[in-house]
């Protein structure tokens, strides 16, 4: 409904009253007013600007001294009402400034601390915050209140940057999905999700959670001293076959081998289009078996994850061809999946001239 309200009328509404603005603030559990002398001000564009941005919260503006006395507002400011926490916010930043003033409204639309569940979970993963601090519990513990004191803490001086978030045991799909199983509670996580972009895990190399552990592992990801992590199958203990098995802890090693122009296939064990492709992959590969510069490669990216800026797996099967080059030059594929379409596209891209069936190939 906010969002029909937001597509189809103003991106704030106008309040006129006191008891109008009052039952604006009192209907949702949050909703941001602008307080503004002049709603033709530079402040008042910008502030309706981010309120445009955003279609998960109600934006209320007001002109009306009887409605600024009436909750001590001064003119020009941006307050978030909400029903939790302090339960009130003001904007102390550049007034002028949509992006700042879409920046404090991100870092106070949800609750410090969100208890993960079904019904949040659009909030958590659809909100502007895409870096979530995860903290693995079980509530039942004695832990439970310290551990939630603490990462409250490191919320409340992160706002706007980072989501802190419990997970509790009941939620045991979300910690397996990590790696976490009940042993290992409690511990924690941090996931970057950019839009469109691959999700990066970094790990939480701590003996206890606590506010101290728990802040080092944020400063450190806004800082950029951390590595994600990366989850890797063990290595085939032989890759004889035409078609070579990559895991995560090969995938420089073979992808990027400079010396090599390499198709590498990006698949799920369950994907139907994957299971079709297999044969005509692997005849691929048997007709190429001769040419030593070629290496044709499968990769099962539900079991191995990868760092790469120009790979982001969004479907299977997803084919990439990386050329023998030292740089990184990642090409896609995404012709038709029939042996000579692959040799076609291979005799257009490789950096290597290769022989095959008696004809030299590749145009560099």
């Amino acid at each position: 409904m906010n969002w029909v309200n937001k597509k189809s009328g103003p991106a704030a509404r106008t309040l006129t009253s006191v008891n109008e603005a009052a039952s604006f603030v009192d209907a949702q559990d949050v909703v941001v007013v602008g307080f503004f002398e002049d709603a033709t001000s530079a402040e008042a564009k910008a502030f309706l600007a981010a309120a445009g941005g955003n279609d998960d919260v109600s934006f209320g503006i007001t002109s009306d001294s009887d409605v600024a006395s009436e909750y001590g507002a001064e003119f020009p400011s941006v307050q978030v009402f909400k029903k939790f926490d302090e339960g009130r916010a003001t904007f102390e930043g550049d007034a002028s400034s949509s992006d700042d003033i879409a920046e404090f409204v991100a870092g106070h639309q949800l609750p410090l601390v969100i208890e993960f569940s079904q019904e949040m979970a659009p909030k958590i993963f659809g909100g502007p915050v895409k870096t979530h601090l995860l903290v693995m519990v079980d509530s039942e513990e004695a832990y439970f209140e310290g551990i939630t004191s603490d990462l409250t803490k490191v919320a409340s001086e992160n706002k706007g940057k980072v989501l802190a978030i419990t997970v509790n045991l009941e939620n045991e799909r979300v910690m397996s999905y990590f790696g976490v199983s009940e042993d290992d509670l409690p511990t924690a996580v941090l996931v970057n999700m950019p839009e469109g972009g691959q999700m990066k895990k970094y790990k939480f190399n701590y003996d206890t959670v606590n506010y101290e552990n728990l802040s080092a592992l944020v400063s450190g990801y806004l800082e950029g001293s951390l590595k994600p992590f990366l989850k890797s199958a063990d290595p085939p203990a032989s890759n004889d076959e035409p078609v070579k098995v990559v895991v995560g802890t090969t995938f420089e090693e073979i992808a990027l081998d400079p010396t090599k122009d390499v198709l590498l296939e990006f698949y799920a064990p369950w994907c139907g289009h994957c299971k079709a492709l297999a044969p005509k992959y692997d005849e691929l590969a048997e007709r190429l078996a001769g040419v030593d510069s070629i290496v044709i490669a499968k990769m099962d990216a539900t079991a191995n994850e990868i760092d790469h800026p120009d790979v982001n797996v969004r479907g299977f099967p997803t084919l990439k061809f990386f050329p023998a080059s030292e740089s990184g030059e990642v090409i896609d594929f995404n012709g038709n999946r029939e042996v000579d379409d692959f040799v076609t596209f291979l005799e257009k891209n490789a950096a290597i001239k290769f022989n095959l069936e008696g004809e030299d190939h590749s145009e560099l």
